[in-house]
């Protein structure tokens, strides 16, 4: 009885093992995702670098090839764009026409859509012939190829992730997020540094260079973080500048920001142009999301900024009063209205205008200002006139003295003749101090001319309204959505 047993026991486990291996077999057979995505972007990669080099080489018939093999193996519209720019260069138009239209197609909000609509209407009225004239055997003409604005085959750069839809920012999170994963598109050749932040995983961060001729493939797979907290800010001002404690330490991002930050107490400043800043402070925890929402509001004042190389360590006044503001460029807040501005330097010439200042407007007032004539003229007019002066009155003590002495002896009953030296001596001293008198008075007049005159252009400006604030506008960022961004 017990053989039996045994035997049905040892037919179970072998067909256990059977239906194990069939089972592992099965799995084995069902082909790996993300190898198979793998698989297809080396050799989208590599007809893609062959492509380039082929174009590189005049060969566009055959790079055309390579790219539309490349899109075959990974659907990148850059590829097609690349092949239309082959066949173009090979002046086979009416592939070129086909593959410009299926970019279009694919792409239709790529930066390059306005270049590429041009060269379809251009290709597509080349390869449209006019009709022939009525009466006439001759063939329809064909019209020449215009010139058109030079092409060239674009590079590729593709950045994936597991999981998708990580904020993708360049160089650093100053300027907000450039877009999410996955991205495929172009960015310009040289140096960059990517760097991928996603909610409840640790970022990343990669430097590249970009190729013209190459496809630059990253694929990130983002691990968990646990030791840090997660915070996401959102208001009705996007491009807000995001401070953490203190503004002095510079902005660490623009709205709307998502980041990590680590445990503790921060205070946290949004701030724009043109509306009050925004504080609070928030107690970040390790694991935990913090979501902040602000709401910005409009000042209720102006700004004047003065400019000019030639302001700094001026004076600017405003309706009379001294304007604070730094020293250079001088800009401070200045009340609603019209106002009466001036700016004055020691050594220059004034300069007055007069501006209209608006809310949350900045107006700009460059200036010139042109130095004050040399007074160096007039001094030295004066001097001359006090020295022709001195000589006046030097002459006429002598004539008088000569006059006294010829009175005192008439009166003594004394006689001197008509010829007598003294008489002529006195009659030249009183000419000569009259003379010298008048020359002084002429030579005073013209150095107060000379300390008045106002030589050289005047100083001079003009003035520019800037507004600072924005209307409040919802999109893809300030919503906090976003796509694949693709060439």
């Amino acid at each position: 009885m017990l053989e039996p047993v045994g035997q049905l026991k040892s037919i179970n486990n072998h067909a256990k093992r059977r239906v194990i291996c069939l089972a592992m077999l099965a799995l084995l057979a069902v082909p790996n995702s993300a190898t198979a995505q793998d698989d297809g972007t080396q050799g989208a990669k590599q007809s893609f670098d062959r492509g380039q080099a082929l174009y590189l080489e005049a060969r566009f018939q055959k790079a055309a090839d390579a790219f539309l093999k490349a899109y075959a193996a990974k659907s990148f519209p850059a590829f097609l764009f690349n092949a239309a720019v082959c066949y173009e260069k090979n002046k086979s138009y009416a592939e070129a026409l086909k593959y410009y239209k299926k970019f279009l197609f694919t792409a239709p909000h790529s930066p390059d859509a306005k270049l590429v609509k041009k060269r379809i209407a251009t290709i597509g009225r080349h390869l449209s012939p006019s009709p022939a004239q009525p009466g006439s055997a001759s063939q329809p003409a064909i019209p020449k190829m215009p010139e058109l604005p030079p092409i060239q085959t674009k590079g590729v750069v593709v950045v994936e992730s597991s999981p998708e839809g990580a904020a993708i920012y360049l160089k650093d999170k100053k300027s907000g997020i450039f877009t999410r994963t996955p991205f495929i598109g172009s960015l310009p050749p040289g140096r960059h540094t990517i760097i991928l932040e996603l909610k409840e995983f640790k970022p990343v961060r990669k430097t590249i260079h970009v190729r013209r001729d190459v496809l630059s493939y990253l694929f990130f797979s983002l691990a968990r973080q646990r030791n840090l907290g997660w915070i996401e800010v959102r208001g009705n001002i996007p491009n807000a500048n995001i401070y953490l404690d203190k503004q002095s330490f510079g902005a660490v991002g623009r709205t709307p920001y998502s980041g990590y930050l680590r445990p503790g107490k921060r205070k946290l400043i949004i701030a724009r142009p043109g509306y009050k800043p925004f504080e609070t402070d928030i107690t970040v925890v390790a694991g935990k999301t913090h979501m902040v929402a602000y709401t910005l509001k409009r000042v209720q004042h102006g700004w004047l900024k003065v400019t000019g190389k030639t302001t700094r360590g001026a004076k600017v006044l405003v309706d009379g009063k001294r304007f604070a503001c730094s020293d250079y460029p001088c800009r401070g807040k200045i009340d609603v209205g019209v106002h009466k501005v001036k700016i004055a330097r020691e050594g220059y010439k004034n300069y007055e205008t007069t501006v209209d200042v608006g809310v949350a407007h900045e107006v700009q007032v460059a200036v010139k200002l042109n130095p004050t004539p040399s007074r160096l003229s007039a001094y030295i007019t004066f001097g001359v006139a006090a020295a022709v002066l001195g000589g006046g009155i030097a002459a006429g003590v002598i004539a008088n003295s000569t006059e006294s002495e010829l009175q005192d002896l008439a009166g003594a009953g004394g006689i001197y003749e008509s010829d007598d030296d003294r008489l002529l001596k006195g009659k030249v001293a009183a000419i000569s101090a009259n003379a010298l008198y008048a020359l002084s008075g002429v030579l005073t007049v013209l150095g107060v001319y000379y300390l008045l005159r106002d030589d050289g252009p005047p100083s001079y400006g003009e003035s520019r309204d800037r507004k600072i604030a924005i209307t409040p506008f919802l999109g893809p960022q300030a919503a906090g959505v976003s796509g694949m961004v693709r060439f």
